[in-house]
């Protein structure tokens, strides 16, 4: 963790299959962290709500590293 990186509060979700949208956003088979801050809270109940997902609380670091536009949050934000 770089000096800047702070852990917060989020979501590691995979989906049974590639591609499959919940939320306003794709989702796939490997792992996706996500901060809570960057979901509203109606994103967060039907992500945790569909069976096709497997969701799991999590702490993600966010901060410096996460700027360079490289990180998988990045996808759904367009």
């Amino acid at each position: 963790m770089a000096k800047n990186d702070k852990k917060v509060p989020g979501l590691r979700v995979v989906a049974a299959q590639d591609g499959f949208r919940r939320g306003g956003r794709a989702w796939s088979k490997e792992p996706t962290d996500v901060a809570l801050s960057d979901l509203s809270r109606e994103q967060i109940a039907q992500i945790k709500a569909e069976p096709k997902l497997a969701v799991t609380e999590v702490d993600v670091v966010v901060g410096a590293a996460n700027d360079s536009g490289s990180g998988a949050d990045d996808a759904g934000a367009k």
